[in-house]
């Protein structure tokens, strides 16, 4: 496994500019900084278990009632077996639930394929556009690999941003606009709630979206996906 090393000594990768990890791991690589998730760090995680609480995190399949890039909305089907299977080996008491929905309408992790760099039309570690949305391409740099890796396990990491503009004073984040939250901001929420951060960390950030949207009106909530541009908050996604 590649070793951590700092933005500047990150291999340079030809036609992109310094800060690339595409050359750490290997050129069969789809795993990217997962790679940091060794037992020895999992185990390490483990051991801060405290008081053994279980909470969710992700949201409700259908959480979301405002479709953003024209996704398809979430559908839930309930097939009972009694009503439609009469006469059949199947004509008993129970159900199948048929669910349709986009990855994409509520909470969930992006692959390394889900947005490509706009210059070059290339994804993770260089890899073309074309070969992403070929037909034969459908099982590369899937998240199926992450859990064929075992999936993300390890010790999370939580930055309440929201609760610290609170505390200090400042004013909530514009949920509903195109704000970004700083690489400097987030190390001062880190000092704030005495966090140190670790290799192999898995980074959360609360940036108060979701608390925006519990109260925000319909109209508010449509604002969010105006033309050729998301306006969500959220963390600044350049050079720092």
């Amino acid at each position: 496994m590649a070793q951590y090393v700092d933005f500047d000594s990150l291999p340079k990768v030809e036609g992109q500019p310094q800060g690339y990890a595409w050359g750490l791991w290997g050129p069969e690589d789809e795993l990217g900084t997962l790679n940091y998730l060794t037992p020895d760090v999992v185990r390490d995680a483990a051991k801060e278990i405290q008081t053994g609480v279980r909470f969710q995190l992700d949201l409700r399949l259908d959480h979301f009632d405002q479709r953003v890039a024209g996704r398809e909305g979430f559908r839930h089907q309930i097939f009972d077996f009694k009503k439609r299977l009469p006469g059949t080996m199947y004509d008993f008491y129970g159900h199948d639930d048929v669910l349709t929905f986009n990855t994409q309408s509520s909470s969930q992790w992006d692959g390394y394929r889900h947005i490509g760099i706009q210059e070059s039309a290339e994804y993770y570690k260089g890899t073309e556009h074309k070969h992403v949305v070929a037909e034969s391409a459908k099982g590369k740099m899937g998240i199926h690999k992450w859990v064929e890796n075992g999936g993300i396990v390890g010790r999370g990491v939580l930055l309440d941003y929201h609760r610290w503009r609170a505390e200090t004073g400042k004013s909530p984040v514009p949920a509903n606009s195109t704000f970004a939250i700083t690489v400097e901001e987030l190390n001062e929420v880190a000092r704030h709630q005495g966090t140190e951060f670790r290799p192999g960390d898995i980074l959360v950030v609360r940036t108060g979206f979701t608390a925006w949207h519990l109260k925000a009106s319909d109209d508010d909530k449509k604002d969010v996906d105006r033309e050729r541009c998301i306006y969500r908050c959220g963390v600044f996604y350049g050079f720092s």
